[in-house]
């Protein structure tokens, strides 16, 4: 199937489960660009604002449990670490009862800088332009379900965070 071929029969269930997933695909590639963009707009690489925000969400968390969450391996974590680090926006502690291990935390800094990369991308909705409410509230129902992610979401993806 070639990208954006309409099925000719949409009942046959793996053929609509092929587009979908090609469908998927491409809206993922392109918030994958709107989020690099918005990182980049504040100083920041989409990486970097990965981690921000896992640890806005999880202060306190080990490196290698931290690159796990944003998918990374631990030694190419590192650099982006010592970035973050640098500029301020966060911390590393020893672990109290392993002072091998280091703990991350957002500082207030990085959490402002995480806030305004939020607030910046979440607000700039050009990604769906062509949904109308209705057909958005639809979508994020169905991925919500397809996803089975409970219909209050936190943390910082609240609306108000």
């Amino acid at each position: 199937m070639s990208g954006g071929q309409l099925l000719d029969d949409p009942t046959d269930r793996r053929a609509v489960a092929q587009e979908v997933t090609y469908l998927i695909l491409e809206m993922s590639q392109r918030l994958q660009d709107h989020f690099s963009h918005h990182a980049q707009l504040l100083g920041m690489s989409a990486a970097q604002a990965k981690i921000l925000a896992a640890l806005a969400e999880a202060p306190g968390t080990p490196m290698r449990a931290l690159a796990n969450r944003v998918g990374f391996d631990p030694s190419n974590l590192t650099s982006h670490i010592d970035r973050l680090e640098e500029r301020g926006d966060i911390i590393r502690q020893p672990e109290p009862s392993d002072r091998r291990v280091k703990l991350l935390s957002v500082t207030p800094q990085g959490a402002a800088l995480f806030k305004a990369f939020w607030t910046a991308m979440s607000q700039d909705v050009s990604f769906a332009d062509k949904l109308d409410s209705a057909q958005l509230g639809t979508l994020r129902t169905l991925l919500r379900h397809a996803l089975g992610t409970p219909a209050e979401t936190g943390g910082w993806l609240a609306p108000d965070a």
